[in-house]
């Protein structure tokens, strides 16, 4: 049993530490207010490590296992000598009082001892750590509880080979060698050994390998004593990983510990705060010598920290600074805890870190962060802004700022390599070199390849530096004392340098500085190539713009010029007058193409002249309208227009010049119009297919030609204004050959109105004498004697030839009348199933003479007609008489009406046995036409009756068609059901 080592629950971990060290101790037993609280031991310091504690910070009593194994120092004589120990590493020993007498440490017996071997086991059996051992041959002879928890094993292992418990061949041997040798005698101390347990997870145990020896002395195992370092394994992996995660500029300073006694004002420090301090562990520091150290302006808040912790128990954290003997400064972190007892503060102690490197670091961190912050805000400009300009001058500005620099300027080269400063920033104005333009005469040969290569160039001072001495000179006209150059490159092509310069004192240049410059000089050189690209999209996109607007300026002149001919056509095509058209022409092209004049010549070919007889002018230019220009004094021109050609040229007359003077221009001329300034002229031909027409000019003002497609547009035009011309022409030559028609057409209408006037009466008379004549031929019985019965032929031949001549007289006065359209109708309603049968009547007992067949189909569903009766009985009785007589021997006469709506009707006549030529049949309904025959005089007929038919149809707002094949003839009428006496019908 070992004399208890204690602290109390408030002590520091790194502390105890330092105690636990001391001492050489595993333990320190926790008492808190004179009690045992439990026992800080190593694995406890491992366990706070692995979590990642701050030791400096944390109190034992916070660590410490508050459930100890502890029993009196009569149980532990007592379990000593009858019984095998609790299991457990550490065990308390008390008094009878609960007084603490000390600490047991168990151990595990080694491989010499001469124990009994049931004792042996059976404190094997009470060990928690895994125990087993094997014969020479590796097959397991005991296998304590804690293996079958630990493995997952029963005591079914007794008698299996080690080998089921190992990994992998490899270890298998390994094991075996070091089996071998334990039972040559050797033993084995911590030994890492991986087991594979029975669920198939591995765990690593730390092993004794160490011979069981007999009562006679002999080997008879290998005794494989594990403590199972699976956790502490991952622990330690995992504080490794931590470890190696902390940045070299945060690594953890030295750490010392004191305590400083407030009765006796007496200070005791460790080593280590003595290698802090820079003192001489011999020297016994004092509150003095401490006060000493300290930096002048921190030793007021040192001395007020420290009289609060004695006046109130607090705990105190404070940070200052110590002036070191050699004259340094370094940064210390102080924190402590004061110890109270019965109310007053008794002792203070604490730990000290030198934090200087972590000062250092910081500064070095806070300057890496303003470099990060500064490189940020001008790459988000770069992002921002688009404007090399800008951004450059952005850059030098804050860059200067950042270095406290006397001068930053980007300097731009040229082709030759020359240069010139393009933007900068400058501490005093008679430093500046803005625009100026510098050659150096030793870059080319020097530097040149090195800056392509994104070398740095670093200057300290131009005085002592081992430089070119022209390169010196070069460098101190411009008032340079130390140089800083930093190739910019773009698009890996070097573009210009990123120059730093002190004006007035050498400078060391920093690692940092260099290596910041090259991330801004990248950072331009990106922002540069995107202004470029830039300007490059801009460029491209302007030339893109024009060439849109140019292609849509194009296309909408295209479509202008469709809307301009579309128009022009559509007017030609409204007006068959040649002035109206040709004016339309030249008004619409003209202001369509924006021209001063625009004109047509007609031409006169037998004259050999050409007349000006439409045009367009602008304000203030006299018009040449009706002027003759002769073709043969302008033989030339017209000899290219007479061969299709487009005649196109720009010309001006000389001031004062006179008609046939123009000793400049032969071509102004040939224009006979009265300006002063320049034209350009385009002349087109207007031809058919027959004729020279004419020609059409247009006169533009200035020396701009017209476009091919204006060129193109008077092409078609000129041939529209052909064909225009040609179609007038002959709509005009057409109208008077009409009006002659119409005019020798009315002449003879009035004609036959006149003489069938004249012969109405004569042919009245006549036939009244012969009725007079008959009677008294009949009184005087001629007519009855049969030798005179040639007189009642000849007189028979007078009544049928006076009745045909009235007829015809008729019909001719009934079309005159027809033709004046001033009889009115007389309209009544009809039912045509009685009214067609009456109608019919006369012409059935003439059929059955002539052999032939009538028939009537009139539905009995009709409804009535409202008409005028005699027109469609004059229709009926016309049609019928020409089917009878026209219709053959045993033909067939059909009328059939039953076809109907609610607002027409439809009559169709058909008889058989006659067929009329298709050719003809368009000629039938002409006035005193016939339909050719082979005996012309068979049927006799004046021509007049589907004329007249026609003409009553019409009357009636009806129509009428022919059908005529196969060998028969249909007539087919379409009449309105009903007629109102308002109505003025005309025919479709």
């Amino acid at each position: 049993m070992l004399p208890p080592i204690t602290a109390v629950a408030q002590t520091l971990v790194v502390e105890a530490v330092r105690l636990m060290h001391e001492a050489e101790s595993v333990y320190i037993a926790v008492l808190q207010q004179g009690q045992l609280l439990g026992l800080f031991t190593a694995q406890d310091l491992v366990r706070a490590i692995a979590q990642g504690i701050d030791l400096s910070a944390t109190q034992i009593g916070d660590l410490v296992q508050r459930s100890p194994a502890v029993i009196t120092e009569a149980e532990w004589n007592a379990l000593v000598s009858t019984s095998p120990p609790p299991r457990a590493d550490h065990v308390a020993v008390t008094d009878s009082d609960g007084q603490l007498l000390g600490v047991v440490t168990l151990n595990l017996p080694t491989g010499t001892a001469q124990e009994p071997q049931s004792y042996y086991r059976q404190l094997v059996d009470h060990s928690p750590n895994p125990i087993f051992w094997v014969n020479r041959a590796g097959l397991i002879l005991n296998w304590n509880p804690a293996c079958e928890r630990m493995f997952q094993y029963g005591q079914t292992m007794l008698g299996r080979s080690l080998q089921d418990l190992m990994p992998s061949p490899a270890l298998w041997n390994a094991v075996q060698t070091m089996v071998e040798q334990v039972f040559e005698g050797q033993s084995f101390a911590n030994v890492e050994l991986t087991f594979q347990c029975q669920d198939g997870t591995e765990c690593l145990m730390l092993t004794r390998l160490y011979p069981l020896v007999d009562n006679q002395g002999q080997i008879e195992a290998c005794v494989f004593a594990n403590t199972d370092i699976t956790e502490y394994k991952r622990l330690a992996i995992a504080l490794r990983r931590r470890e190696k995660d902390l940045s070299d500029a945060q690594r953890l300073a030295c750490l010392g510990s004191w305590e400083y006694d407030v009765q006796t004002q007496t200070v005791r420090w460790s080593e280590q705060t003595y290698r802090i301090f820079g003192l001489d562990p011999a020297q016994s520091p004092t509150y003095r010598t401490l006060r000493r150290l300290i930096h002048p302006a921190d030793v007021r808040s040192f001395e007020q920290f420290v009289k609060r912790a004695i006046a109130t128990g607090a705990a105190y954290d404070h940070k200052m600074r110590i002036v070191l003997p050699d004259g340094s400064i370094r940064h210390l972190h102080n924190r402590g805890q004061a110890i109270v007892e019965q109310g007053r503060t008794v002792r203070l102690f604490g730990t000290t870190q030198d934090i200087t490197e972590r000062k250092q670091a910081e500064q070095r961190l806070q300057q890496q962060t303003q470099r990060e912050r500064l490189i940020a805000q001008i790459a988000q400009r770069i992002r921002q802004s688009l404007d090399s300009s800008e951004v450059l001058s952005t850059t030098v500005e804050e860059v200067r700022q950042f270095l406290q620099a006397d001068r930053v300027m980007i300097y731009q080269f040229h082709p030759d390599w020359s240069g010139r400063v393009v933007v900068e920033s400058v501490g005093r104005a008679d430093w500046t070199l803005c625009d100026r333009v510098i050659d150096d005469p030793c870059f080319r040969e020097n530097w040149l390849e090195r800056y392509q290569q994104g070398r740095v160039r670093a200057i300290d001072n131009v005085y002592t530096d081992d430089i070119a001495p022209c390169h010196r000179d070069f460098l101190l006209q411009f008032q340079v004392t130390a140089n800083l150059a930093v190739p910019i490159l773009v698009q890996k092509q070097l573009w210009g340098l990123l120059l730093v310069h002190q004006c007035c004192d050498p400078r060391q240049w920093q690692v940092w500085e260099c290596e910041l410059l090259l991330q801004l000089a990248n950072q331009v050189g990106i922002a540069i190539q995107q202004s470029e690209l830039y300007h490059q999209v801009q460029q491209l996109n302007q030339s893109l713009l024009a060439q849109v607007q140019q292609q849509t300026a194009q296309l909408k002149k295209a479509l202008d010029f469709e809307k301009l001919l579309k128009r022009i056509t559509d007017k030609v095509r409204d007006s068959l007058d040649e002035d109206v058209i040709l004016q339309k022409v030249v008004q619409e092209l003209g202001t369509g193409l924006g021209v001063s004049i625009c004109d047509t010549g007609l031409y006169d070919l037998e004259q050999n002249v050409s007349i000006i007889q439409h045009e367009y002018v602008a304000p203030n230019i006299p018009s040449r309208h009706a002027s003759i220009v002769s073709i043969r004094d302008y033989a030339d021109l017209y000899e290219q227009l007479f061969q299709r050609q487009i005649v196109h040229f720009c010309w001006h007359i000389l001031p004062h010049a006179s008609a046939g003077d123009f000793p400049e221009n032969q071509n102004a001329k040939l224009i006979l119009r009265d300006i002063d300034q320049p034209f350009t002229v385009l002349a087109c031909l207007l031809r058919d297919n027959q004729n020279l027409l004419g020609d059409l000019w247009l006169y533009r003002a200035g020396n701009e030609p017209f476009e091919d497609r204006e060129i193109r547009l008077v092409e078609q035009v000129a041939n529209q204004c052909a064909i225009a011309i040609r179609q007038a022409r002959l709509y005009q030559a057409a109208r008077n050959q009409v009006e002659k028609l119409e005019q020798l057409n009315e002449l003879k209408d009035n004609f036959l109105s006149s003489v069938s006037h004249e012969l109405r009466t004569p042919m009245a008379n006549v036939k009244m004498s012969s009725q007079m004549l008959e009677l008294s031929l009949r009184q005087l019985g001629l007519f009855d004697n049969p030798d005179l019965h040639h007189i009642h032929r000849y007189f028979q031949i007078l009544k049928d030839e006076c009745q045909r001549e009235l007829k015809l007289i008729n019909d001719l006065l009934d079309l005159s009348r027809l033709d004046a359209g001033m009889e009115p109708l007389l309209l009544t309603s009809i039912h045509l199933c009685d009214w067609v049968a009456h109608i019919a009547e006369p012409f059935l007992e003439r059929t059955r003479t002539r052999n032939q067949h009538l028939s009537l189909n009139v539905s009995a569903n009709l409804p009535p007609m409202r008409t005028d009766a005699s027109y469609l009985s004059r229709i009926l009785g016309e049609l019928l008489n020409n089917a009878c007589k026209y219709t053959p021997d045993q033909g067939t006469i059909q009328v059939m009406i039953g076809e109907y709506t609610a607002e027409y009707l439809r009559i169709v006549i058909t008889n058989t046995g006659v067929e009329i030529p298709t050719s003809e049949q368009d000629r039938v309904f002409e006035r005193f036409y016939r339909v050719p025959s082979n005996d012309p005089w068979k049927h006799e007929g004046t021509g007049l009756g589907l004329a007249l038919v026609k003409k009553l149809v019409e009357r009636l707002g009806g129509a009428i068609a022919l059908e005529s094949h196969d060998n028969f003839v249909r007539f087919t009428l379409t009449l309105p059901v009903a007629l109102h006496d308002s109505q003025t019908l005309f025919a479709d």
